[in-house]
């Protein structure tokens, strides 16, 4: 079984880069992506997000309505604005539009996790790899994740990420 490798995530901070010299809306996404783990649609539908009364912003997941919380100096300054900023409720760009810049940007040809191919989700499971590497238990990753079980956090850390 392949993990991301150092090289993937180095892959991975590469296209956020690019992203920001060409695309400045998606590098705000894919950013926010890379350091939170959240779904596509979790970044464009602004609705989902609150700022807490102790300075806490939390995310109702797409998945389950479970409810995420991240300290404010986690979240991108862009992406916060973004928030702040909301008028309706959804952010300038779109999941189509990121889909798109991820699939130009990215030189994965036919890298594969499990079964489906590689899009914006591998930052997801990358980002559930990063919690496991620095210690945390399935558990706590459920929670911190918002997952509805242990299996889902055991799929996302044991499908193989492969060339096909």
């Amino acid at each position: 079984m392949a993990q991301l490798s150092n090289e993937r995530y180095e892959s991975m901070r590469s296209v956020v880069a690019i992203a920001k010299q060409y695309q400045q809306l998606q590098w705000i996404a894919f950013k926010t992506v890379l350091v939170t783990g959240c779904r596509e649609g979790e970044i464009v539908q602004l609705h989902r997000w609150y700022l807490n009364p102790l300075s806490y912003y939390e995310m109702q997941a797409e998945k389950g309505n479970a409810i995420r919380t991240f300290e404010a100096v986690n979240l991108p300054i862009e992406f916060r604005k973004w928030i702040a900023s909301r008028s309706t409720g959804i952010a300038p760009t779109s999941t189509d539009r990121l889909r798109s810049a991820f699939r130009q940007m990215v030189a994965y040809g036919s890298l594969t996790v499990g079964n489906k191919g590689i899009s914006t989700h591998l930052f997801r499971y990358n980002y559930i790899r990063q919690l496991k590497a620095a210690g945390r238990d399935i558990p706590e990753i459920k929670a911190i994740m918002g997952l509805s079980s242990t299996k889902v956090v055991n799929g996302y850390l044991n499908n193989p990420v492969d060339y096909n």
